[in-house]
């Protein structure tokens, strides 16, 4: 429930800066169409319009420059609330979309559809200038939708068209849909076929000029590799060729070439073409050149500020992968694999037969530093033994009597490695539950933390009334006192045992400051029950556990909240920090965006990221007690 907080003794000062179109600003040249005309062309696009119950708001963003000098940037947008308890709560900026976990710190008040509104917020961008003005006309407010108009077009030194203008929007609206997932490929390919067709020469200047036949020489090689990519399909189903049809689909931003293994490692139609192994390779061979877009991209430095993925890369991803990194891709060849090395190193895998040449490489190796993006700057310090998940993931689906004796060598020869994939594969195959089970038994019982932890996660998800009994007794240090690894509390975030939460927080209290900055923030970030905020949590704890924060239990809620309560007059402080931030301040500020702490308007209470002086950081503390206690006290109800 949400709590109605009054605002009262400046605690929130008002932060929308004041002022006034600039008069007498010389227009762009006539004749201007009616805004009537640019709605028709909008529509005629395709692009969207917010939801009829979505409402007009002022964002205000923090940013802070060199300086650290905060300043405000305030945008007219509209707010379109959860369709369900829980649910994300979606910010229009034209039309481009964010979900309150992006602005989950902006200053966010509803606002009025009238001229008064643009002339107290001057700073709206001249790029969604004219797509709000659309969005406005389009809902009857004409008025305001004119003011909007007229700013915009009292742009000094500013001649582009209007038509011109609602032209780029559309460019820019339709290119990103073709990474989207979900979204219909040949719709945006007519869209963007149409647009480029319509678009302007470059103008005379030189320089201008050739940057605009470069782009358009790019945009007309996306549009071409878009055709192939939604042509019809003639690979016959349940081929490996039908599975690497499917890649089209595969859907994955990542942030460089370094990370590019996450291409693979979690799209269904990979994993089933990794399931069959080298019998899928010749397959593979045959598309290393498919110039068919994939949705995966990453960072880069062209027009799109991306770098667009196809499947011929994917490809030679997988069966750089699958080749222990023994073919090498280099990203300077485009991200493709060799064709002739590919076809090598597949006659020595069938000289040596397929099940041992994957049994040996399926145990820990330093094998990735061979990829030539990783090599040049991992030292040898950092050179960790790490197992190739793709080819315990062909053990599991090929030669799953191999797995016992893997995972075995494991936990005996390599204690400090990375056990979880052994684990993930050892529940996928089709071993016997009984073999299953005296594997996890193993597990459990090893010197090494993470082992057990991966072992016990494997338990809860076969047998969680064995996983129980498994856990009760290695939480015994922790009531007794004499638990110091703050990592147990990843085999209690399953209980609502208000018992073993008191023993946490009694650890984590006796812990360092970094130690208690961290549970503290992990825990905070649980508790999401701000309306206005997005609901899609990133789970911290996944690579640990299976445990879903968006399944908690009510009572395990509880148990988290209660838990942080307890830290709500932690006054210690980091010695190393010269703010000397307190542990009460630092958790209030955290909990202050995700409880429901609003206004008598209805929407959050903004406290600036200015406002840290000793009564702005009581008034946040108090505020958050407050709330905190009612909400315990509701919930244990």
């Amino acid at each position: 429930m949400a709590t109605t907080i009054r605002i009262a003794l400046g605690l929130v000062a008002v932060l929308i800066a004041h002022g006034r179109i600039a008069a007498q600003v010389p227009e762009a040249p006539m004749p201007h169409p009616p805004l009537d005309e640019l709605v028709k062309e909008y529509r005629r696009h395709g692009l969207p319009f917010p939801p009829s119950d979505a409402e007009l708001v002022i964002l205000g963003r923090p940013t802070w420059d060199e300086d650290r000098v905060l300043t405000m940037s305030y945008f007219l947008a509209f707010r379109e609330p959860p369709a369900k308890a829980g649910g994300v709560s979606k910010c229009w900026i034209g039309f481009r979309t964010w979900d309150g976990e992006d602005i989950e710190e902006w200053r966010i008040v509803p606002a009025k559809p009238v001229v008064a509104t643009l002339l107290s917020n001057p700073a709206v961008d001249e790029f969604d200038s004219l797509v709000l003005a659309i969005h406005c006309n389009a809902r009857g407010w004409d008025a305001l939708a004119e003011a909007l108009y007229v700013r915009l077009r009292k742009r000094p030194g500013d001649t582009a068209s209007m038509f011109d203008r609602l032209h780029n929007c559309a460019v820019d609206y339709w290119y990103p849909r073709i990474l989207e997932r979900g979204t219909d490929r040949k719709e945006a390919l007519r869209r963007l076929k149409e647009l480029e067709a319509k678009k302007k020469p470059p103008p005379n200047d030189v320089r201008v000029g050739q940057l605009a036949k470069h782009n358009k020489l790019e945009q007309r090689e996306r549009l071409r590799r878009l055709e192939l990519t939604v042509a019809p399909r003639v690979a016959k189903p349940g081929t490996p060729e039908a599975l690497i049809d499917q890649l089209t689909d595969l859907w994955r931003p990542y942030e460089a070439p370094a990370y590019r293994e996450t291409l693979i490692e979690s799209d269904k139609a990979c994993e089933k073409l990794t399931a069959l192994g080298i019998d899928a390779v010749p397959a593979l061979i045959e598309h290393i050149n498919d110039e068919r877009l994939t949705r995966a991209y990453y960072t880069s430095t062209d027009d799109l500020g991306i770098h667009l993925v196809d499947v011929g890369q994917t490809v030679s991803v997988l069966l750089d992968t699958l080749s222990d990194f023994q073919i090498g891709i280099s990203s300077r060849e485009g991200d493709r694999a060799d064709a002739k090395k590919v076809k090598k190193w597949l006659n020595e895998v069938r000289m040596t037969g397929e099940e041992k040449w994957l049994t040996e490489h399926a145990l820990p190796s330093e094998s990735y530093t061979r990829r030539d993006e990783l090599g040049s700057f991992i030292s040898d310090d950092e050179k960790l033994l790490k197992a190739n998940r793709i080819i315990v993931r062909v053990i599991g689906a090929k030669y799953s009597w191999r797995l016992p004796e893997l995972y075995r060598t494991v936990l005996t020869t390599y204690p400090e490695t990375d056990s979880k994939c052994y684990v993930d594969e050892i529940l996928a195959s089709d071993l016997s539950r009984k073999r299953k089970l005296q594997l996890l038994e193993e597990g459990c019982s090893h010197e090494f933390f993470k082992h057990r932890l991966y072992a016990l996660n494997g338990l809860a998800q076969m047998d969680p009334a064995a996983y129980r009994e498994r856990v009760i007794p290695l939480l015994k240090p922790l009531l007794t006192g004499t638990e110091t690894d703050d990592r147990i509390f990843l085999l209690i975030g399953w209980t609502d045992d208000p018992v073993y939460w008191d023993a946490f927080a009694a650890m984590v209290r006796k812990s360092s400051f970094s130690v208690r900055a961290f549970w503290l923030g992990k825990l905070a970030e649980e508790i999401n029950q701000n309306p206005f905020r997005g609901s899609a949590l990133h789970d911290s704890y996944h690579w640990y556990t299976n445990l879903s924060l968006a399944n908690l239990s009510k009572a395990s809620r509880y148990e988290r909240l209660r838990f942080l309560a307890a830290f709500l007059d932690d006054e210690s402080v980091d010695a190393e920090d010269e703010s000397k931030t307190e542990i009460r301040d630092y958790l209030s500020a955290r909990l202050w965006w995700r409880l429901p702490i609003l206004a008598d308007n209805g929407y959050p209470v903004y406290i600036s990221p200015t406002q840290d002086g000793f009564f702005s950081r009581l008034a946040i503390r108090t505020i958050v007690h407050r709330v905190v206690a009612e909400k315990l006290a509701s919930d244990r109800k």
